[in-house]
Formats: C-alpha cells, sequence, structure tokens
C-alpha cells in the first residue's frame, strides 16, 4: 500500500497490518495502536469492496449484450441458501428459459442469499413467480420481480 497522508493508505507493509489487526482484537495498549488498527480493518475493507467491483465490472464486460426487452424479465430471489450453486437455482427454475444468474457476493465474495435472474420472456417471468415460497434445500425463496 502507498504511504503519506492519513486514512487507510498508511499501512506500508503486510507485518504493518498484520500488527494492526492484532491490536484490533484488544492487544492494543496505546491510542496510536488503535488508531493504526482502525486505519487496517479500514483499508482491507476498502480493497474487498474495490476488489468485488472490479469482479463485477469484468463480469459485465465478458457477457454479450442481451435483448433489450430481457431487461423487462428480471426476477429477484431473497433466501436462497449461501451455498447455493448457479446449477441449483437452474434446477429450482427450471421450467423458466433463464438468460443469465447473477449470485450477488458480499466484500468477502460469500454469497448473500440474493440472486437476480434474466429471463428469456414474460411468460418465463409469470412461471418464476409462481416459485415465490417454495424450497431450495430447507430453505423457502422469496421470489419478486425485479
Amino acid at each position: 500500500m502507498a504511504s503519506g497522508g492519513s486514512g487507510a493508505g498508511d499501512l506500508d507493509d503486510e507485518e504493518e497490518v498484520e500488527r494492526a489487526i492484532a491490536l484490533s482484537l484488544g492487544q492494543a495498549s496505546r491510542g496510536d495502536d488503535i488508531e493504526r488498527a482502525q486505519q487496517a480493518l479500514e483499508a482491507m475493507v476498502i480493497l474487498k469492496v474495490e476488489e468485488q467491483e472490479t469482479i463485477l465490472k469484468q463480469f459485465e464486460r465478458s457477457k454479450p449484450d442481451p435483448d433489450p426487452d430481457i431487461n423487462d424479465n428480471v426476477v429477484e430471489l431473497w433466501g436462497v441458501p449461501w451455498s447455493a450453486s448457479e446449477e441449483e437455482i437452474r434446477e429450482f427454475l427450471k421450467d423458466c428459459k433463464i438468460v443469465r444468474i447473477l449470485i450477488i457476493l458480499n466484500e468477502y465474495r460469500k454469497s448473500t442469499g440474493n440472486v437476480k435472474v434474466w429471463l428469456a420472456s414474460r411468460e418465463d417471468q409469470e412461471k418464476a413467480l409462481l416459485r415465490n415460497k417454495e424450497f431450495i434445500g430447507k430453505r423457502y425463496v422469496y421470489v419478486n420481480k425485479s
């Protein structure tokens, strides 16, 4: 990380970040150690968020441009098991022609349980909406228009 200035960029190397993390876990004895620990944690969160944004941008660029009409045929799934794969989501919506699936991730690249699904037609969207409160594994899933 770059040095100089104030804020998240003040930590110069990995050893300093590790020390700051240890200090943030209750091993800090001085006020400046606590401040440095907070800076390290902020820096890590900022890096993770920036990393996820970069991944999402790469994902968006790698997909072919969908038909403009498809944008109207989107459903959002809530309550999806964190471990659910794209294949399990396809199985859940097996009666629908799926164009694209986006599993929403948090800053640690773990599923949030929310998924956006682009469908081929309005009829597919209506079929998907009929799956509201049905189960994937042991969890029931909400299906709503997005």
